[in-house]
């Protein structure tokens, strides 16, 4: 990266010492509808790398603990 001011992060806060800007999270309704609707407009991408059904959880928990998880794995639920 060729300016580090450019880089922000609501994960590690220690980005400061990059000269980044940490981001707060707010997982606030109106924020989550916020970030939501940049996803399905495509400015945002979570980097879903699989899809996993609650049967599957323990799946997806081994996934993540192993360090095989490469993005975000999603948990769907259906009544």
């Amino acid at each position: 990266m060729t300016d580090p001011g450019t880089v922000l992060s609501a994960a590690d806060d220690t980005v400061r010492e990059l000269g980044g800007e940490f981001l707060p999270r707010r997982l606030d309704r109106a924020s989550l509808e916020t970030v939501a609707a940049l996803m399905v407009d495509g400015t945002v991408d979570p980097h879903v790398t699989r899809v996993f059904t609650f049967e599957q959880s323990a799946e997806a928990v081994a996934a993540v603990e192993t360090g095989h998880a490469a993005g975000k794995l999603v948990l769907t639920v259906s009544a």
